[in-house]
């Protein structure tokens, strides 16, 4: 009796790391940037200050190393860099409870929306099929093409009928009217991203069964209102 009950504290012991380990792998620390998040978290002015001060030590070694690069002519070493990005997420993420990195977990999943079933790590949760993650990938990189020729599409209609500036105040007057083109454009092309974005989460939806779709919508935890 005493070994069935060592073996399962043992089993749920390994559970728990497991699915700490996936809310720290999925949860993005860009989102804790925005107050809204923040508030829904409830982070104490200790943690934002714990962070910031590893954000600020993250941000004194990128410019340092920038300007490294910069007078060596040099190409920066992904290697590098994406280890230093770890660290910072690892950092800023042990100032957070368990609770907080769930919680933050589902608001990224929410934030990605079904492109986030794209990640292995994520297929594995829901218990998508090698035959399923592929059609979904696929569904998934023929949106994002789709959403990037509307970009495309908006940015060269912006850009119709300015001529190359010759000076500064030709270069500034340039932008300006730039941006006021892309502004009268945006809300139809806004509105062509969002067909774009339904149309794919219902094509990605409908590749899963009705159990798959229970643990997804579990995963992502209750709606967030910023």
């Amino acid at each position: 009796m005493n070994r069935l009950i060592g073996a399962l504290t043992v089993g749920a012991i390994a559970l728990s790391a497991f699915a700490q380990d996936f809310d720290r792998s999925v949860a993005s620390i860009i989102l804790l940037q925005t107050p809204a998040v923040q508030k829904e978290l409830k982070l104490s002015e200790a943690q934002r200050n714990k962070m910031n001060t590893h954000a600020n030590n993250f941000n004194t070694w990128q410019k340092s190393y920038q300007e490294k690069l910069k007078k060596a002519q040099g190409q920066p070493d992904m290697g590098v860099v994406n280890g230093k990005m770890t660290s910072l997420k690892t950092n800023v993420l042990k100032e957070l409870s368990a609770v907080q990195v769930k919680r933050l977990r589902e608001i990224s999943l929410q934030a990605v929306g079904v492109a986030a079933l794209g990640d292995d790590m994520v297929a594995k949760q829901v218990g998508l099929s090698s035959d399923q993650k592929t059609k979904i990938r696929a569904a998934i990189n023929s949106g994002l093409q789709q959403a990037q020729k509307i970009q495309a599409d908006a940015d060269a209609k912006a850009r119709q009928g300015i001529k190359q500036p010759k000076n500064e105040a030709e270069g500034k007057k340039a932008q300006e009217t730039y941006s006021k083109n892309l502004q009268k454009l945006a809300p139809a092309a806004q509105k062509q991203l969002e067909q774009v974005r339904n149309s794919t989460e219902a094509k990605v939806m409908a590749m899963l069964s009705s159990s798959q779709k229970t643990t997804w919508a579990a995963l992502q935890g209750k709606k967030f209102n910023p």
